[in-house]
């Protein structure tokens, strides 16, 4: 085996400035960064899929007009915003500025 390419690794927890534009909804990993500890990252991403599933259906079938798709943001960027005060931090900046001996 051949290593190509090495970088390193941060651990984030970040959010995207806005979650809807237009026609483009973001959700889960491209919506939002967590540390891998906590399980925010998949629980997020999945109520996020959920949240906009459901009002995209809701549209698509006439039950719902496309202004509903509006409340995306407003109802799932505050949860990822809260999820990112209890993300765990690294514990020293050691992990901070591990390097990849490979």
């Amino acid at each position: 085996m051949q290593v190509l390419a090495t970088s390193t690794w941060q651990m984030n927890a970040l959010v995207a400035q806005r979650l809807s534009v237009g026609r483009v909804h973001l959700a889960g990993d491209a919506a939002h960064q967590f540390p891998p500890a906590g399980g925010f990252g998949m629980n997020t991403g999945i109520q996020d899929a959920h949240n906009i599933c459901w009002k995209l259906a809701a549209v698509h079938r006439g039950e719902a007009s496309a202004a509903l798709l509006r409340s995306y943001d407003a109802e799932r960027r505050p949860v990822a915003k809260a999820r990112v005060k209890i993300s765990p931090r690294p514990p020293t900046p050691l992990l901070q500025t591990h390097r990849n001996p490979l």
